[in-house]
């Protein structure tokens, strides 16, 4: 992993607990600081991912802002091609990015177990050692 700056011990420990509930399920994984794109830590992390990512994500935010829509709170879901669904976990100054299989993980799981495990387990692993 490359210039993390979090609790690398805990996001391993995160990453291990996320592999035993999504089993092949989980294709990617990467924490990012939303404003200077460094990554914080990675789990199979897709080359120049993060760029894109947060260009997205921006670009998203700047519309429901433009059009007085309400803000995104607890995530974002894109469903893509090859039955792959994208998680956007926006949390403080950091972006938590999942990309899913569908054929291995339900919808359900994701909305109702593993998201919210997620911000419970970002608020540990966002303590610096």
């Amino acid at each position: 992993m490359k210039g993390i700056k979090l609790n690398s011990k805990k996001f391993e420990t995160g990453i291990t607990e996320l592999k035993d509930i999504l089993k092949d399920g989980l294709l990617s994984t990467v924490i990012f600081d939303k404003d200077s794109e460094e990554i914080m830590a990675e789990y199979h992390y897709i080359k120049d991912s993060v760029k894109v990512y947060n260009s997205v994500i921006n670009k998203t935010l700047n519309i429901f802002r433009k059009n007085k829509l309400s803000n995104i709170d607890k995530y974002m879901l894109l469903h893509l091609e090859d039955d792959q669904t994208l998680v956007i976990l926006p949390i403080s100054k950091y972006r938590w990015i999942l990309l899913i299989d569908n054929n291995q993980v339900k919808l359900g799981v994701l909305l109702n177990i593993i998201i919210p495990r997620l911000r419970d387990k970002f608020q540990d692993i966002n303590k610096v050692t």
